[in-house]
């Protein structure tokens, strides 16, 4: 009977461990860093999830359609557009190069959009406190059931 304990111990280490999952932000153009946070920080402030298990090219080609449509649409504002394909900045051609890295080292991606309640925020994917977008994507292999939401439904909220 010891070693069942012993396995379901080790079950549960295995389940907890797997609660601190890494959350990486595409920088803005004023501070261009990455930031790692449990996702339980986010939790409450997520709407949607999607989780894409190694997808093929043209599964990625799709989501990296889909989020620079989606950072298009919103409004972004300021000088900013003027740096718009500026890799530094956050923008499409470094959502590109990120995509290529998931897929070049095989993870599995995670996408989320924060929807904060600002009244300053016009935007599904804004950050409440300089109006900035955030398209926040979570890079890990974690189990398809303990996620929700469509990447489609990123800005229809």
């Amino acid at each position: 009977m010891k070693p069942v304990w012993i396995i379901l111990f080790t079950l549960f280490l295995i389940g907890c461990e797997q609660q601190e999952w890494l959350i990486i932000d595409i920088p803005d153009s004023a501070t261009n860093q990455y930031s790692g946070y449990p996702l339980s920080d986010y939790s409450k402030q997520t709407s949607y999830l999607q989780i894409l298990p190694y997808p093929d090219d043209s599964a990625l080609k799709a989501v990296e359609s889909k989020l620079i449509g989606e950072w298009r649409s919103c409004d972004y504002g300021g000088d900013d557009w003027q740096n718009f394909e500026d890799v530094s900045s956050g923008t499409p051609k470094h959502i590109h190069q990120r995509i290529q890295t998931w897929k070049k080292n095989g993870n599995h991606l995670v996408f989320a959009a924060l929807k904060y309640e600002s009244s300053s925020c016009k935007c599904c994917e804004c950050e409440p406190d300089n109006d900035k977008q955030s398209v926040v994507v979570i890079e890990q292999q974690i189990p398809w059931w303990q996620f929700w939401g469509n990447i489609d439904e990123l800005c229809n909220g």
